[in-house]
Parts: structure tokens; sequence; C-alpha cells
């Protein structure tokens, strides 16, 4: 905690941690540790390293990007990314494909990712108008929200 001992607002360039209490920490540990011998980390027991998708935060999917994420071991993920779907839409509008857009050959494959409140997946109520979300094939979700991962342009 960095702060004026009276509670009287403090200078906005030194009230952050950043700007504030990481440079006083800092100084303090440096020369606490002056003398101590630089000594690698060691993981403790229990602790496993794995790839997992990078947004989601789970097992990595066919669709998924990666990053390395450690776990203790009884926490590790134990479900496989499905917020990347393959979600057709049309060619003319940008938009996700109706029926008659199928139909005429009108619709493509894309990847988009397709966050949810994992804790609560119930259809949304209500849906964006003019949106047809039971093609999408996911689990129930409410207030769905679609973004490429490429560019991360949101379809609400």
């Amino acid at each position: 905690w960095v702060g004026n001992n009276d509670n009287s607002p403090m200078h906005p360039r030194l009230s952050s941690g950043i700007t504030g209490a990481a440079p006083i920490w800092h100084r303090i540990m440096t020369e606490v540790l002056k003398n101590e011998k630089d000594t690698p980390f060691k993981r403790p027991d229990g602790i496993v390293e794995i790839d997992v998708d990078r947004i989601s935060g789970l097992l990595i999917g066919p669709y998924s990007e990666t990053r390395k994420e450690l776990f203790a071991k009884w926490q590790v993920p134990q479900r496989v990314d499905d917020m990347h779907k393959i979600i057709k839409i049309c060619k003319t509008t940008g938009q996700v494909a109706d029926s008659v857009c199928i139909a005429t050959g009108q619709a493509e494959d894309k990847v988009f990712l397709v966050m949810y409140d994992s804790w609560e997946k119930n259809i949304c109520d209500p849906c964006p108008p003019g949106s047809d979300y039971s093609q999408l094939n996911l689990f129930k979700f409410k207030n769905p929200c679609q973004t490429k991962p490429s560019d991360h342009n949101l379809i609400c």
C-alpha cells in the first residue's frame, strides 16, 4: 500500500501500484537481496505446464491458438476448447447465414470465437433481432457474441 497517512489524495502520477508501490518495493528488495546468490526458481511438485487455448484457457481444440500455462495437477482443464466454432456466413451480407443463403450456395464456413459464460449455458433470451442462432449448434447460452480470432471484430 502506498498512500498519505492523513488519507488526503496523492498526486495522480504517484497513486498507482506501478508508479508508487512498485518502485519502493524494488528498492527495498534490491537492497535486502544484494548479497544473495541468484538461484533459479524450482517448480513445486504437483505443478504441470500444458498447452491451452490462448483465449478460453481450455485444452487445445482444432481451431485453437495456444499458450503455455501452469496448473496444479488437480486443476488442469478437463474440457477441450469449445468456444471456436465453424459458423456458416452469408457471402453477400457478411451475417450468419439463413436457410435461403445456405440453399443458394452463398454460405461459407468460417471459424469464429463464440464466447459464453461457462457457468450459465441457457438459450439467449432475447436473441438479437434477425439472428438465427439455432443453426450454430452450440451449448445454450445467453447474450451470444462472436468474433473472428484473427481480427477480433465483434458480431453481436
